[in-house]
């Protein structure tokens, strides 16, 4: 195989598979670029699974950056939420038989919880289907220490839905309920009238903005559907909302994005309820740094 036809087989899922574990998209292309330099005219015919030896490659990379970023994240001003992708590749083949849910914006701020290392365990097996004994190899570990990494990180999310077509169904349903509240709160944007949308978030919602000092906005998490509508009503006068508000996809999850001319000004996504009856947390990113790709 080519230099050049193993890059274009494999830079979509890598781009996928660093941007969960990384949640940024910028972050990710530089891991992967750099992964692609450290193979650049070599002789490939010496990697038996090239395809393998790369996944391992940006797995080992993100865990190292995340490590590495962690002072940067405690010192970031006001909540760190991860940069919105919606043109994340997800039309080649192998996108297909990857769990879609976990490129949802949703997901890959639930995936925050975790440690780095529980992050890339999780990721390799929840969202790409790997083996235990292959990430075990590829992060240097037993298979033992995986599969207790990887039983921590599912303590700390979410149980997901069951394989099959309950799973699928589930998918679905979930996208359709983000949908209709999206729509909602882009009518709500457009006429400035937040009532309607306000019942759609549950009586303890939460509002998390995420400006890193490069705009106004809450530091801190604002709680409660009151609150939330209040800041709104508040906000709206001042030309929060004034622009041109559309919706955007991401891993098959709807989103609002207002614009201003060529530039994102916010993009909100949301977490649902189990019950996908109400709006559990709301987020939304307005450091311009994170909206470039929006």
């Amino acid at each position: 195989m080519t230099e050049e036809r193993l890059v274009a087989d494999t830079r979509p899922m890598l781009l996928r598979l660093a941007y969960r574990i990384l949640g940024s998209y910028a972050d990710a292309e530089d891991v992967v670029q750099d992964t692609y330099l450290e193979i650049s005219g070599r002789d490939l015919s010496d990697i038996r699974q090239p395809k393998a030896y790369l996944t391992k490659a940006v797995a080992n990379r993100c865990l190292n950056l995340l490590k590495s970023a962690r002072k940067t994240r405690e010192s970031y001003i006001g909540p760190w939420l991860p940069e919105p992708a919606p043109a994340l590749p997800s039309n080649d083949p192998e996108a297909l038989a990857e769990k879609r849910e976990t490129l949802s914006y949703a997901f890959v701020v639930l995936l925050q919880r975790l440690s780095p290392e529980e992050r890339v365990a999780f990721v390799l097996r929840e969202a790409l289907g790997y083996a235990y004994r292959d990430i075990a190899a590829m992060l240097g570990k037993s298979e033992t220490a995986c599969r207790q990494t990887i039983s921590r990180a599912r303590r700390k999310l979410p149980p997901p839905p069951a394989g099959g077509d309950a799973a699928r169904e589930a998918a679905g349903e979930d996208a359709a309920a983000a949908e209709r509240f999206a729509r909602q709160f882009l009518a709500a944007c457009e006429t400035g009238d937040f009532r309607g949308f306000v019942t759609s978030l549950s009586a303890d919602a939460r509002l998390v903005t995420d400006a890193g000092g490069k705009v106004r906005a809450a530091t801190r998490v604002i709680y409660g559907s009151e609150r939330i509508e209040a800041l709104f009503r508040g906000i709206a006068p001042k030309g929060f909302f004034d622009g041109e508000a559309s919706l955007i996809r991401q891993g098959g999850q709807i989103g609002v994005r207002l614009g201003r001319g060529s530039a994102a000004v916010w993009a909100a996504f949301f977490e649902l309820e189990p019950n996908r009856r109400v709006i559990q947390t709301m987020y939304m990113v307005l450091n311009p740094e994170k909206l470039t790709r929006v």
